[in-house]
């Protein structure tokens, strides 16, 4: 091969060199972007679950009664401190998670069935439309649970009314829970309960609205 030729073809050696140490340097850095990318995640959701956690200020029950009410529908009851029972009313809603249970340890909210601080524990009615709420029946009794407080304003609401004021609780469905409460702690309201299911399904918890029977109502066009 003649000199000329050799020395034509150094500059295309070089540009393919510098190309395969160019990818090979890309290559290492997308490496340590994608590690570097799954540390961060680790760290954004470990401080996340903190900080929900320190938020929502969780403490620490017991699972004492699961029981299924309807065919998709589960209740739960749980047992935990008076100072937490007492910071949730009727009608409210309140965080809880099983700590110990794989896929059931984020926080999930619901809402409060009964009269927790009068009756020493909490509990809840829940329809299973999603992984966590389909896994409930599954649990076991004396499962721990955490928890958070109460959150609404329903109860302090109708508390603080005047002595004249009327009240109309209106509820569909899974949707009347919080009502059923609210209607059992102030009996001594004035208050109108509206109830409605589909014609498939049958009320839930009659006995805690005082009630024998079910009104049906027509469809007003």
């Amino acid at each position: 091969m003649s000199q000329d030729h050799t020395t034509a073809l150094q500059p295309r050696q070089q540009r393919e060199s510098l190309s395969q140490k160019n990818k090979k340097q890309k290559l290492h850095y997308f490496k340590g972007h994608r590690k570097q990318n799954k540390h961060i995640q680790l760290l954004s959701y470990y401080l996340r679950k903190v900080t929900l956690n320190k938020y929502l200020n969780v403490k620490v029950g017991i699972l004492k009664n699961i029981r299924k009410v309807d065919s998709n529908i589960t209740e739960v009851t749980i047992t935990t401190s008076k100072s937490i029972l007492r910071k949730i009313e009727a009608g409210d809603f309140s965080f809880i998670s099983f700590p110990n249970v794989k896929g059931m340890k984020e926080p999930h909210p619901f809402s409060i069935l009964n009269i927790p601080e009068r009756d020493g524990y909490v509990q809840m009615s829940i329809e299973g439309v999603g992984d966590f709420t389909k896994n409930l029946p599954k649990l076991e009794v004396e499962e721990k649970v955490n928890l958070t407080r109460g959150y609404g304003v329903l109860s302090s609401m109708i508390e603080k009314s005047g002595k004249n004021e009327k009240f109309v609780l209106i509820g569909g469905g899974i949707g009347v829970v919080p009502l059923l409460g609210l209607a059992d702690k102030f009996d001594n309201k004035d208050i109108t309960f509206l109830y409605t299911v589909k014609k498939d399904k049958k009320p839930l918890y009659l006995s805690l609205i005082h009630i024998s029977e079910p009104t049906r109502l027509r469809r007003i066009s």
